[in-house]
């Protein structure tokens, strides 16, 4: 080996002509970023599988409650279509109050919400 040919030894002096440590930081600095951006995504997606499995007692109960509100809602509404004087009074406010009352149940039987499966 001539003393005059390049070779692609470490030295400082060298590093013009020989560009593989550069590259070979960049290429490691890339990858690090690469796997700590999958390792973050891999921790949100499952932060948010919990997220939605923990909603689902509440989804379930706030369906039931509303089940039941509209229940007695129809009811009261039977009740003044029949002549009580307090649930006419009671029906008159809610209308005022924007709450429609629809007497017909809907086929699925939770007021037509669809809950996220």
């Amino acid at each position: 080996m001539n003393s005059n040919e390049s070779s692609c030894k470490f030295n400082l002096a060298s590093l013009s002509e020989c560009p593989v440590l550069p590259i070979a930081i960049l290429a490691l600095a890339v990858v690090g970023l690469a796997g700590v951006q999958v390792s973050l995504a891999w921790s949100d997606g499952t932060v948010l599988r919990q997220v939605r499995e923990n909603q689902t007692q509440p989804l379930a109960q706030s369906l039931e409650l509303q089940a039941k509100l509209d229940r007695l809602a129809v009811g009261t509404l039977q009740l003044a279509d029949s002549g009580n004087a307090n649930a006419k009074e009671l029906v008159e406010r809610m209308k005022q109050a924007g709450v429609t009352i629809n007497p017909v149940k809907p086929a699925d039987g939770n007021g037509g919400v669809k809950p996220a499966k």
